[in-house]
């Protein structure tokens, strides 16, 4: 069940900082995406072991089994998102 208009916000005080500065490295070498595929893509990084360690080899099978687990705990300590990606 998807909840609508779940979150509120009211911003007590605005401050406008002077002199910052932020740098972006921006490289040539991106891909154009959707706005779904990127988030499909964030989500798996996050949350989807065999994804994010598919260029790795462990010589000890049970360190690929702590690092599923891990993300499984990690997902459900954070699902709780703002913006709705589907």
């Amino acid at each position: 069940m998807i909840l609508k208009n779940y979150y509120n916000f009211k911003a007590y005080y605005i401050k406008k900082e002077k002199n910052t500065l932020i740098n972006f490295n921006i490289q040539n070498d991106y891909t154009k995406t959707t706005k779904e595929k990127f988030w499909e893509l964030v989500f798996k990084n996050k949350f989807d072991a065999d994804y994010k360690y598919r260029d790795f080899t462990f010589q000890d099978p049970s360190v690929m089994q702590t690092m599923r687990k891990k993300m499984i705990e990690k997902q459900k300590v954070y699902n709780n998102p703002i913006e709705l990606v589907h």
